[in-house]
């Protein structure tokens, strides 16, 4: 049988990790699994676009109403 995984949707979700952390948690209350990379355990991020936010593809549909609302741009 083929490998049908998928790999996550990355989105840059900036460096406001509260703001973040507040997106997470609605996401998740949605049921939708939602990860930060990197994690946000003490890791200070400077790259261009901070923080991303990795999502299964099958949920980006679900999640695009509380990513709007957050103003991130969804492909």
């Amino acid at each position: 049988m083929a490998d049908t995984h998928e790999p996550p949707v990355e989105l840059a979700v900036g460096y406001d990790l509260g703001a973040i952390e507040v997106l997470l948690a609605r996401l998740r209350a949605d049921g939708i699994e939602a990860r930060l990379e990197p994690d946000d355990t003490g890791m200070v991020v400077d790259d261009a676009g901070g923080y991303r936010l990795l999502l299964p593809p099958a949920a980006l549909e679900a999640a695009r109403p509380v990513l709007a609302a957050a103003g991130i741009d969804v492909p």
